[in-house]
């Protein structure tokens, strides 16, 4: 899969316009061959950014749209609604684990990962989805399915050492309940001895951010399709 991440900072007072426009371009791009999800999340830290998440089976699926008389969009932009701001756009998904809720809370991590330890990073990485996806069952007698919607980690197609991970959850409780839960610290302290011994585990992977959104539009994607519980 191919992602093209935004975050756009919107002029003041023009949020509610800037989501409907979003929405409009989202929905053309929702009936072009090869779209596969469209997101718009608010940035949960000020009221002016949001978060634009567009998953295609290939970049060559995005070419084609933007190629189209669809994919002129950006030239009615209206002044002033709103700036992209600098950030990498273009992703390659490398990742994915499938949860079995709903919910409309992203946290997004960034991390710079050297050429040689995506290998190790990746497995990491899938210990700490796997956290997030059972950890409720484990700590909460009776909970039927945990908290994860989905995880997904992805490799910048501009810069090769650049991690992203969206990891999707039922809402911030969960977030904040796998940070401090019991498991978590258990396996961080595992996670932390491996590290300090040759041939461990734990990819070298130096953090860059760790922000949250809400989802306020969608259009969901046909990988995500019937990822729900019954």
């Amino acid at each position: 899969m191919f992602l093209l991440q935004q975050i756009l900072r919107c002029g003041p007072g023009r949020q509610a316009e800037a989501v409907k426009r979003l929405d409009w371009i989202h929905g053309q791009m929702a009936d072009h061959p090869g779209s596969d999800g469209m997101i718009v999340a608010k940035y949960l830290g000020n009221p002016f950014d949001f978060l634009i998440l567009r998953q295609w089976q290939d970049r060559a699926a995005y070419d084609d749209f933007m190629a189209s008389s669809a994919g002129q969009f950006p030239q009615s932009k209206p002044p002033g609604i709103y700036d992209s701001l600098d950030i990498l756009h273009n992703w390659d998904e490398v990742l994915h684990m499938p949860g079995y809720v709903a919910g409309n809370f992203i946290w997004r991590l960034g991390y710079r990962v050297p050429g040689e330890r995506w290998e190790e990073f990746l497995r990491l990485r899938t210990e700490d989805d796997k956290l997030a996806q059972w950890y409720g069952l484990a700590e909460h007698p009776g909970t039927k399915f945990g908290s994860l919607v989905y995880s997904r980690t992805f490799r910048s197609a501009d810069d090769p050492e650049q991690a992203l991970s969206l990891v999707r959850l039922e809402d911030r409780q969960a977030m904040e309940d796998i940070v401090t839960s019991p498991s978590r610290a258990e396996i961080a302290a595992q996670l932390n001895q491996r590290e300090r011994h040759p041939g461990n585990a734990r990819a070298p992977r130096d953090s860059l951010y760790s922000d949250c959104f809400e989802v306020v539009d969608e259009f969901p994607g046909r990988s995500e399709t019937g990822s729900e519980a019954p």
